[in-house]
């Protein structure tokens, strides 16, 4: 018997898009002197590089800036404002994009739904699977870390593997956390220049808590709750919340999170090509 097999090539040759500098599934709270500046900064250097970027902060939820915390993008610098968010989005747009005579259908989770072909293409609501929103077959990324040696089922474990390191991640690593919380996060330091990893702290019900974050960091982070990304923290890149904040805020001390289209363009490193299969049939 013949076997028919249609497949779609994912690739990681493209700079994943985001909205913000945080996005998130939920309403984000900043206090402190946390800053969110969704300006485009070259990770390489820590330097504007004149693109205006995107916004500080995008959700589903609601924003609340509060204390001396501070938000920009969009080409405005940082201020005690919420100028630069984006609120109450359904992450739709209303528009038929695939054709087939309904409006985002679609769930963000990487998998055809609707039986068309393509994946996530006319969405509703934020993704809640990390593979879904970075655009990969469901399982790519946990199975990627989990070859490379770099799947962790507790804080602890990741500790050991960046002190074996030198205190930081393996550039141009997929970091996969799978608990139900990680607290005291030490993301470890990133030296200019390194490549950009991914870390992924998430669980099958979409719950896993990531508390009191701090370090550096470069590249993607994706997790499923976020307490306190606080210290003197600094990410570049992308921060992606996918159900959104518990406690009283996402981000506080004087820690920051700077969008860099280039270490988003370069997670290339780190991301995994293949093919998903997307239909069979058996002659």
């Amino acid at each position: 018997k013949d076997i028919e097999v249609v497949v779609l090539e994912t690739s990681a040759s493209t700079t994943l898009e985001v909205r913000a500098a945080i996005e998130a599934g939920n309403d984000v709270t900043t206090g402190g002197n946390f800053t969110a500046d969704g300006r485009d900064f070259d990770y390489t250097t820590g330097s504007l590089t004149g693109d205006p970027g995107v916004y500080g902060i995008s959700t589903s939820g609601t924003v609340d800036q509060t204390g001396s915390s501070q938000i920009g993008g969009n080409g405005q610098a940082p201020d005690g404002t919420e100028a630069q968010t984006e609120q109450n989005l359904t992450w739709g747009d209303s528009i038929d994009n695939d054709g087939d005579a309904a409006t985002d259908e679609e769930a963000w989770d990487g998998i055809d739904n609707d039986g068309d072909g393509q994946t996530d293409e006319d969405t509703d609501g934020y993704a809640t699977d990390p593979d879904g929103r970075v655009g990969l077959p469901p399982g790519t990324l946990k199975a990627a870390a989990q070859n490379a040696g770099t799947y962790f089922t507790d804080g602890t474990q990741y500790d050991a593997w960046i002190a074996a390191n030198g205190g930081k991640p393996v550039p141009g690593s997929i970091i996969y956390v799978e608990a139900d919380s990680w607290i005291s996060v030490n993301l470890g330091t990133t030296a200019p220049g390194d490549d950009p990893s991914i870390l992924v702290c998430h669980n099958s019900t979409s719950t896993m808590l990531m508390k009191n974050i701090h370090g550096n960091f470069t590249g993607l982070i994706v997790a499923d709750y976020v307490d306190h990304t606080n210290g003197t923290a600094m990410i570049y890149g992308g921060f992606l919340c996918l159900s959104g904040q518990l406690g009283n805020a996402f981000g506080n001390g004087t820690a920051t999170v700077r969008y860099s289209r280039n270490a988003l363009a370069n997670l290339a490193a780190a991301l995994p090509d293949g093919y998903q299969r997307i239909s069979w049939k058996q002659e």
